[in-house]
């Protein structure tokens, strides 16, 4: 270990002995512990580095510290194969659809697409101006200093309060456009949704900002504009497209000494998932599916409390939520109990009929049902191994969906 810490996605942990970690290891696994990126359990005079969902490595003074994917090909395969989406743009083609969450991009334009629906933030600035008409209220020591200064020709000095565009955070809209440009970021589509954007978000007169002031100006308008859910979410996702972050699934952090990058392939599966479901809704029959639609929604399991739900995936069909689905990103040959339980819960919770489970799979891709007359549970695995993954996925999904429309028996394959 005197090189450096190495372990495997979701892998069995290292043991460090206490004087090790203390005098090498503990400042930068505690930064990454932090991250959620591993846990640490300290028992008598040892310390286990569990890994948790990510692989990637750090760079520390001490050595470095990797995580090596459980499948790389299929992360690899994931992590580049994903097209941008937003959400949908009043006055806009009807065929524009939720953000998927983990591309900086699409979150940056459906964040701005959602902070101008409820508003750009804005603040009263008080000004003095000279009229000969009293339009605001009148300011008596400014007309007396005024007509002891200019004799009877002033003009009487008047306070008026003028609502003001919070321009920081223009400016900052204004950088991230420009760095999405300049680097070649948009697809034709979002190019045409900035131009868009732009119109509707205005300008300023100030010259555009550096990548390096506009991420100051971030922090500082997070403290300030706290209470705005919208704004905090927009700020997050332009702060990873001026720090060159590809997606919000990867982590790339320097903390002091200790650099990092990660990726989180727990949420890549979920929006694998998400794709290949989405990609096989017949079209006409009013379904759509979105990522982590509760994630920001207070929706506790029972309707008098209990922990809250967060489902990876749910389809609505109208304004009723039709199936709902878990990404388990781990190899399993079966359906685990867990999540049988999980998913059921959730199913239940939402008045869905349908639940599906979403597994990683070895060798053979397979698939099985059951339930009751009340909620009806599918679990696949999809075959992980060589290229084509997402091919896979998006068959397994449709021969679910299509079952459950009634078009082929739903059976084991």
């Amino acid at each position: 270990m005197r090189g450096g810490i190495r372990l495997q996605q979701r892998g069995a942990p290292a043991i460090l002995s206490r004087r090790d970690y203390e005098d090498r290891w503990a400042d930068h696994l505690t930064v990454l512990q932090a991250y959620k990126i591993l846990t640490l359990r300290y028992r008598g005079d040892y310390v286990l580095v569990t890994p948790n969902q990510y692989a990637g490595q750090a760079r520390t003074p001490a050595g470095t510290i990797r995580i090596d994917a459980t499948y790389p090909e299929l992360l690899k395969e994931l992590r580049g194969r994903f097209p941008r989406d937003h959400k949908a743009v009043p006055g806009t083609a009807a065929d524009n659809t939720r953000a998927t969450t983990g591309d900086p991009v699409a979150g940056t334009l459906s964040g701005m697409v959602e902070v101008l629906a409820r508003g750009l933030p804005f603040a009263y600035r008080t000004v003095s101006r000279s009229g000969s008409a009293v339009r605001g209220s009148f300011d008596v020591g400014a007309s007396v200093r005024e007509f002891a200064s200019k004799g009877i020709s002033h003009r009487v000095v008047m306070r008026q309060k003028l609502r003001q565009v919070d321009e920081d955070l223009v400016c900052v809209w204004q950088t991230t456009a420009d760095v999405m440009r300049e680097n070649d970021m948009l697809a034709p589509k979002e190019a045409r949704l900035v131009d868009t954007l732009e119109s509707s978000v205005g300008s300023t007169d100030e010259d555009r900002l550096t990548v390096e002031t506009a991420l100051v100006m971030i922090e500082a308008l997070r403290a300030r504009l706290q209470d705005r859910d919208d704004v905090t979410r927009f700020l997050a996702y332009a702060r990873a497209v001026l720090a060159g972050v590809d997606s919000l699934d990867e982590v790339d952090v320097a903390v002091g000494p200790t650099k990092f990058r990660f990726t989180n392939a727990d949420a890549l599966w979920e929006r694998a998932t998400h794709h290949a479901i989405s990609a096989i809704l017949p079209t006409g029959a009013g379904m759509a599916a979105t990522l982590h639609p509760l994630g920001n929604k207070v929706t506790p399991m029972f309707p008098n409390g209990g922990p809250d739900i967060d489902p990876d995936v749910l389809v609505s069909k109208g304004v009723a939520t039709w199936l709902v689905v878990d990404a388990k990103d781990y190899a399993a040959s079966a359906p685990h109990p867990d999540g049988v339980y999980q998913v059921l819960a959730y199913a239940r919770r939402l008045g869905a009929s349908q639940a599906l489970l979403v597994y990683l799979a070895d060798g053979a891709s397979w698939w099985t049902s059951f339930g009751d007359d009340s909620v009806t549970v599918h679990a696949i695995g999809v075959n992980v191994r060589g290229s084509g993954v997402l091919g896979r996925l998006q068959a397994s999904c449709s021969q679910v969906v299509q079952a459950i429309l009634g078009a082929i028996p739903a059976t084991d394959v």
